[in-house]
């Protein structure tokens, strides 16, 4: 199995909303709080395969909410 690396210019600030917009409900489901804190006056502009980071932005949130000690 082999994919191909897409690389091109991103927003990662535009990719953790998508992404928090999507595992919000699942996490409020949980009765956990979603909060997403960004440095001020960093460059969001990134360049990359954005499919990849958010896959892995993703899974990791999701690990977090499916496996916390709250719920």
């Amino acid at each position: 199995y082999t994919f191909a690396v897409i690389d091109k210019e991103y927003n990662l600030l535009q990719v953790v909303r998508d992404i928090r917009n999507v595992l919000m409900p699942k996490a409020e489901g949980k009765g956990l709080t979603f909060i997403i804190e960004l440095e001020e006056g960093l460059s969001y502009e990134l360049y990359g395969d954005e499919i990849r980071v958010k896959q892995i932005i993703t899974n990791l949130i999701n690990n977090a909410i499916k496996y916390n000690m709250y719920s």
